[in-house]
């Protein structure tokens, strides 16, 4: 029994436990550029949008072994209008911190393919 029959014994154990692949005919989105910069007030960040998307951006303190990406609180699931989009981090921390962004694509059920 190798590592191929291990894998397709787990994938048979997910599909009838209800853990199921699903796919969606749409594309996944181009990398988003956040860019970053760090003055006095805090950190301000930027980055182009697309319409349709949501984004989010989460952070992680610098220096702390094994910290955790958290949400940043003003950055959750913000609409894409296609324009730049302006977010800013006043906490004393935010100096220290590193940021990253995701891209949220929206899946309708219609787009989901039949198997």
């Amino acid at each position: 029994m190798g590592p191929r029959f291990s894998l397709y014994f787990l994938l048979s154990l997910f599909s009838v436990f209800g853990c199921v692949r699903v796919e969606a005919d749409k594309e996944a989105p181009t990398p988003t550029r956040l860019i970053v910069t760090r003055d006095n007030t805090g950190v301000k960040m930027q980055f182009q949008s697309v319409e349709g998307l949501r984004y989010s951006v989460y952070y992680r303190d610098s220096g702390v072994v094994n910290d955790e990406w958290k949400l940043l609180s003003n950055a959750k699931e913000i609409e894409g209008t296609g324009e730049l989009i302006l977010i800013s981090d006043a906490s004393p921390r935010a100096r220290y911190r590193k940021y990253r962004i995701q891209s949220l694509v929206p899946v309708k059920r219609k787009d989901l393919k039949k198997r």
